[in-house]
C-alpha cells in the first residue's frame, strides 16, 4: 500500500471513529433525558400532536381580527380565534404549547374555551400568552374544538410559530444536554482510544467489505459465463441504440411511476423496481466484452456504498419496510451494472449514451408540459407529482444539457437546438419556483463558466468549442423571452380548450375527462421565493417548515430505522434531507458511510474535472457538476426514496463511474 493510501485510509478510519463517537453520545444523552427514550426512539417526548401554523394564522374561523402585514391583529374589543382538532382528541394530552412572536405588548390577556364533538362547551380557562413558549393544562381531555377569546385586547398583535398539544410536561435543559453529551463523548474516546486501538487501527479493517465484494463478482461472473455472448447477435449500433432505450425506459417508467400511479403502494414500488432493474440489467448485458475478471476496489466510496448497503439489508431484516430489498437489488443489479461499466475501455461512452437518452426523454417531456398541462403562474407541476420534482429534474437536465455543448462535437444547428433546450430548462424551472433546483442551477451555472476558461488552447480545438459556447449563450438569451411568452401562450389555449371541453361533454365523458385532468398549485400569497422571503416570519416560515421537520426527524432517530415516513401535522411528510431520511430509515449508524460515499463522489468529481480541464470529451463536466446538483437536491428536498426522484437515479449513477478510482493514481 503507498504511502497516499495509508493517509487516505487513515483519515478515514479517524472520520469513522469520530462521527461514531457523536452519534452514539447524542443517542445515550437523548435516552438518559427523555421521558421515554430507547433504542426504538432515542428521544421520545411521550405522544405529540402538532398542528400546521397556516391556517391557524389566517383569518379562517375568526371573528373581530384582521390580517395585518402578515400577522393577526384584533380589530375589535370582543375578539375570538377557533381552532378545530384532529381524532377529537381522544389520546390523553393535557399539555397546549403555543409559541407567540410578533407580539405588540407585554402579554395577551384571554380565555381558552373547549368543546367537545357535540359542539357543547367543556372547559373555560384564563390565559395569559407572552412572546415565546406558553404552556396551558387543559382540564378536559376529549376535546374537538378549542377557541380562545379576547376581550379588550384591541390593537394586538400576534402571530403563532408553534401549537401542539403533548402527553407529558415539556422539560429540557440544553446545559443539562450538552454536559451529558460531552461526559459520554469523552467517555468513547478513552475507551476506544485506549481498549479497541488495535481493532480500529488493525490493516484489516475494511477486509470484510472487500469480502462481500468479491464474493458479488463471482455471481456477476457467473452472469457473463451465461450472457456474455448476447451482445455479439447485433452489431455496434444496434447495441448503442438498444442501451439507449433501455435507458430511456428506466427514465420513463421512474416519472409514470411518479406522476401517475401511487409510488407508496407497496406493488406499483415493487413493479417500478423489477422494471427499473430489468432494463439496467439489460444495458449491462450489452455492453459486455470478452475476457473480464474480478476487479480490485480500492477507493473508499465501494466500501462505503457496500456498507450502506449492507445495513439496508440488515434493517430491513429488522424493520419490514415498504421498500424492502432495496440493499439486494442495489448490490446485485446495480452492483452489476458498475462492474460492466468499469471493465470497459471506454466508459466515457456509457455517459454518452446516457445523456442522450436523457436528452431525448427531456425534449419529450417539454412537449407533454405544452400540450398537455395548464399553465400555473407559480407552483407549476409539469409533467411531475409536485413542484420541486419538476424543478429538481430541470436542474438535472441543464446539467445533461451544458454537458451535451462541452463534452459532444455537435454542429452548429443543434447548437440553436441547445440553446432551446436550455431555455425551456430554465423557464420551468422558474415556473416551479423550487429553491434548491435554482439553488443547484447556479452552482452548476459557476461549474460551467470555469470549465470553459480552461479549455484547450486556441489551435488544439479549444477556440471552436468557446465560439459554440458563446453562441450558444447569446441565443439562449434571444430565444428566452419568445419561449417563454410562447410557452404561455400555448398552455393558456390549452386551458381554454380543456375548459370547452368541461363545459360541453356530455355526463359520461365528463367523468373521464376529470380523471384525465392534471390539476397544478394554485397561487399563495407571498409564494415567490423572494416574496415568501419578504413575508416570513421567521427562518423556518422561508423554508416551508423545513427546520422543524429536520427537528422532528433528528428526535424520532433509532437504532434499527423505520418505515416509511414521519408523521408531521397529522401526515406523512418526508425529510427533506437525504442524511436525515437515510438515518431515520435504516438506523442512525447508516448516515456514516452515506456522508463518506457523498464526500468521495464529490471529492472524486472534483478531481477528475480538474484533470480533464483540456480533455470536455471526457465528461469530467457533467459528472462533478451532477454531483453538486444532486447533493444540493439532495439537502434541501426529499429525494432519498429508491426510484422516485430524478436525482436519486443521477447520483447513484455518478457514483457508479468512480468505483474503478484509484486513490493512488487517480485514475
Amino acid at each position: 500500500m503507498t504511502d497516499e493510501k495509508k493517509i487516505c485510509s487513515k483519515k478515514i478510519k479517524y472520520f469513522v471513529w469520530i462521527l461514531s463517537g457523536i452519534l452514539l453520545a447524542w443517542a445515550i444523552t437523548a435516552m438518559i433525558l427523555s421521558p421515554k427514550g430507547s433504542i426504538f426512539c432515542f428521544f421520545h417526548e411521550g405522544e405529540v400532536e402538532d398542528y400546521d401554523v397556516l391556517p391557524i394564522n389566517s383569518l379562517a374561523d375568526t371573528i373581530g381580527m384582521e390580517m395585518e402585514e402578515g400577522v393577526l391583529k384584533i380589530g375589535e374589543p370582543e375578539a375570538c380565534k377557533g381552532l378545530f382538532l384532529r381524532n377529537d382528541s381522544l389520546k390523553a394530552l393535557p399539555y397546549l404549547y403555543i409559541q407567540l412572536s410578533k407580539l405588540n405588548g407585554e402579554s395577551l390577556n384571554g380565555t381558552l374555551l373547549g368543546f367537545d364533538s357535540q359542539g357543547i362547551q367543556v372547559m373555560e380557562k384564563s390565559i395569559v400568552l407572552v412572546n415565546g413558549s406558553n404552556e396551558i393544562l387543559l382540564t378536559h381531555e376529549k376535546l374537538s374544538r378549542i377557541e380562545f377569546r379576547f376581550t379588550g385586547e384591541a390593537g394586538k398583535k400576534f402571530y403563532v410559530n408553534r401549537l401542539d398539544f403533548r402527553e407529558l410536561k415539556k422539560e429540557f435543559s440544553f446545559y443539562k444536554y450538552a454536559l451529558l453529551f460531552f461526559f459520554v463523548f469523552g467517555i468513547y474516546l478513552v475507551f476506544t482510544y485506549v481498549v479497541n486501538k488495535k481493532i480500529l487501527w488493525h490493516p484489516s479493517f475494511f477486509h470484510p467489505v472487500r469480502e462481500i465484494m468479491d464474493f458479488n463478482q463471482t455471481v456477476y461472473l457467473g452472469v457473463y459465463k451465461r450472457f456474455g455472448k448476447v451482445g455479439n447477435l447485433f452489431s455496434e449500433k444496434t447495441k448503442s441504440r438498444l442501451r439507449m432505450l433501455c435507458f430511456f425506459s428506466v427514465f420513463l417508467v421512474n416519472i409514470l411511476v411518479t406522476k401517475f400511479s401511487n409510488y407508496h403502494n407497496s406493488m406499483v414500488y415493487r413493479f417500478e423496481v423489477l422494471l427499473v432493474c430489468f432494463f439496467l440489467l439489460a444495458a449491462a448485458v450489452l455492453y459486455l466484452g470478452d475476457n473480464w475478471k474480478k476487479a480490485e476496489y480500492k477507493n473508499p466510496l465501494v466500501s462505503s456504498w457496500c456498507v450502506l448497503c449492507l445495513l439496508m439489508i440488515l434493517s430491513d431484516f429488522m424493520v419490514p419496510k415498504r421498500t424492502m430489498y432495496t440493499g439486494y437489488w442495489l448490490l446485485l443489479c446495480w452492483g452489476f451494472f458498475f462492474w460492466v461499466w468499469n471493465h470497459m475501455e471506454e466508459p466515457q461512452q456509457v455517459i454518452k449514451e446516457f445523456g442522450r437518452a436523457f436528452y431525448v426523454f427531456f425534449w419529450l417531456s417539454v412537449l407533454f408540459c405544452l400540450l398537455c398541462t395548464e399553465r400555473a403562474p407559480e407552483f407549476y407541476k409539469g409533467m411531475a407529482n409536485n413542484p420541486n420534482t419538476l424543478g429538481q429534474f430541470m436542474s438535472v437536465s441543464i446539467v445533461v444539457i451544458l454537458s451535451r455543448l462541452l463534452s459532444e462535437n455537435i454542429s452548429y444547428p443543434r447548437v440553436f437546438l441547445i440553446s432551446a433546450a436550455m431555455d425551456f430548462a430554465i423557464y420551468y424551472t422558474i415556473m416551479s419556483q423550487c429553491r434548491s433546483a435554482i439553488l443547484a442551477d447556479l452552482c452548476v451555472s459557476v461549474i460551467f463558466f470555469f470549465s470553459v476558461m480552461h479549455l484547450k488552447k486556441k489551435k488544439e480545438g479549444g477556440g471552436e468549442l468557446r465560439k459554440k459556447v458563446m453562441v450558444c449563450i447569446c441565443a439562449a438569451l434571444l430565444l428566452y423571452i419568445p419561449i417563454a411568452v410562447g410557452s404561455e401562450k400555448i398552455m393558456d389555449h390549452n386551458a381554454a380548450i380543456s375548459s370547452h371541453f368541461r363545459e360541453t361533454a356530455p355526463e359520461q365523458e365528463l367523468i373521464i375527462s376529470n380523471q384525465r385532468d392534471i390539476v397544478y398549485g394554485a397561487q399563495l400569497p407571498g409564494g415567490k421565493i423572494f416574496e415568501r422571503f419578504q413575508n416570513s416570519m421567521n427562518l423556518n416560515q422561508f423554508s416551508s417548515g423545513r427546520l422543524y421537520i429536520y427537528l422532528q426527524y433528528v428526535k424520532h432517530m433509532n437504532l434499527l430505522g423505520h418505515n416509511g415516513n414521519l408523521d408531521i401535522y397529522g401526515i406523512g411528510t418526508g425529510a427533506h434531507n437525504s442524511i436525515l431520511m437515510i438515518g431515520y430509515n435504516y438506523g442512525i449508524f447508516a448516515v456514516i458511510p452515506y456522508i463518506i460515499m457523498i464526500f468521495y463522489a464529490f471529492a472524486y468529481s472534483v478531481k477528475y474535472m480538474v484533470s480533464m480541464y483540456k480533455r470536455p470529451e471526457k465528461y469530467g463536466f457533467f459528472l462533478c457538476a451532477m454531483v453538486v446538483c444532486t447533493i444540493i437536491c439532495g439537502m434541501l428536498d426529499h429525494i432519498e426514496q429508491p426510484m422516485r426522484y430524478m436525482p436519486w437515479i443521477m447520483i447513484y449513477f455518478v457514483i457508479g463511474y468512480f468505483f474503478r478510482w484509484d486513490e493512488a493514481d487517480g485514475n
